[in-house]
């Protein structure tokens, strides 16, 4: 058996690097949070890394599946809408008998 250990999302602004990252548990997780905590985008994080784009419509490697914040501009603490260099998701997954596979979208 396989199951998602973690899901990150990280990138470079121009005022610099930014991340995020989830770490799941056993057992059912549930996500709660305000809008803008990055609940959609941890999903589409963990689609983009599985190439599953076409749940959203979309052709492989498509990163439109990510909100506008990830590719265009970032709300950083008192910065509103902070330019976007790049970014890019990673993906852990942990098998049953032990060992991690990682999957960098």
């Amino acid at each position: 058996m396989i199951s998602i250990s973690r899901i990150e999302i990280r990138g470079e602004s121009e005022t610099g690097p930014f991340w995020g990252g989830i770490t799941f548990g056993s057992g059912l997780e549930v996500l709660s949070a305000h809008n803008g905590y990055g609940k959609s985008l941890a999903v589409t994080g963990i689609a983009w890394c599985l190439g599953l784009e076409k749940m959203f419509g979309l052709q492989g490697n498509d990163v439109s599946c990510f909100p506008l914040a990830v590719r265009d501009g970032l709300n950083l603490g008192d910065a509103a809408n902070v330019p976007v260099k790049s970014s890019e998701a990673t993906l852990t997954i942990r098998r049953s008998d032990g060992p991690l596979v990682v999957k960098y979208g």
